[in-house]
């Protein structure tokens, strides 16, 4: 899961077999207008998740076309074979995921708690938080010591993303904009492969009962957390909200 989520954050951050990391930019900027490629996922069941890769941008109907042909381009053609050009990419993705998270320490211990009772928010802190920031660290000393390790890993997930099974293609626009996409995504998946995908199973690190995280803050945070189940409840309550309420008012 690490590994596909700094695949995520390295597209469009690298050269293809075609275009420059600039060209890139430009062609992004006209064809691909605020793209966002990432990791998600979705609740199965009571304590199951099912996690997907999300692809989406805004473009003009005249300009879809170039749209899925660039789209194509990043995901399946982007350039893992140069180490120090990885690694300066990774310097940058790890500078800025650090100044996110010292920017969003609620956020993040708020998740690592969640994620103690649920195995969905469990799989989303390990993509997005902590441990991925400690990946990040890890691949790049990866990258000076056995760098074929680390381009062979991404040029592996490559190829498995260049698949159609499960796919959903959804638009949204003008009606005739509909009909134009309904063509186009239908080509784009067509000239991906369609293997047979088995199910994965995870065994993803519970965070601890009690932490003590240490950021570049000059304010302390400080969290408690306990889940319905653990208050023997099936599930949220007004009452709930009513207690809250009346704790942050007389106590906060």
């Amino acid at each position: 899961a690490s590994w596909l989520s700094l695949y995520t954050y390295l597209l469009a951050g690298l050269e293809t077999g075609s275009h420059s990391k600039g060209d890139l930019a430009t062609m992004i900027r006209r064809y691909l207008y605020n793209p966002e490629i990432r990791l998600t996922s979705y609740q199965e069941g009571e304590d199951g998740f099912h996690p997907w890769l999300a692809v989406s941008w805004t473009a003009l109907d005249d300009n879809l076309d170039k749209g899925y042909d660039l789209l194509r381009e990043i995901l399946f053609e982007t350039r893992f074979d140069d180490p120090d050009k990885l690694l300066k990419q990774i310097q940058t993705i790890q500078a800025a995921y650090r100044n996110g998270i010292d920017q969003n320490i609620e956020d993040l211990m708020l998740n690592r708690a969640f994620a103690r009772d649920s195995l969905r928010m469990r799989y989303d802190s390990y993509v997005y938080g902590l441990e991925f920031y400690d990946f990040l660290v890890r691949t790049r000393k990866q990258l000076q010591e056995d760098p074929g390790t680390v381009t062979a890993k991404l040029q592996g997930i490559q190829d498995k993303l260049n698949n159609r099974m499960n796919a959903v293609a959804i638009y949204t626009g003008s009606e005739n904009g509909i009909a134009l996409n309904r063509s186009l995504s239908d080509q784009f998946l067509a000239s991906l492969n369609a293997e047979k995908i088995e199910r994965a199973e995870y065994d993803l690190p519970v965070p601890e009962k009690k932490e003590a995280l240490i950021f570049d803050s000059s304010v302390q945070y400080n969290m408690m957390n306990i889940s319905y189940n653990a208050l023997g409840m099936e599930d949220y309550e007004g009452s709930l909200t009513v207690a809250a309420h009346i704790v942050t008012d007389f106590y906060l």
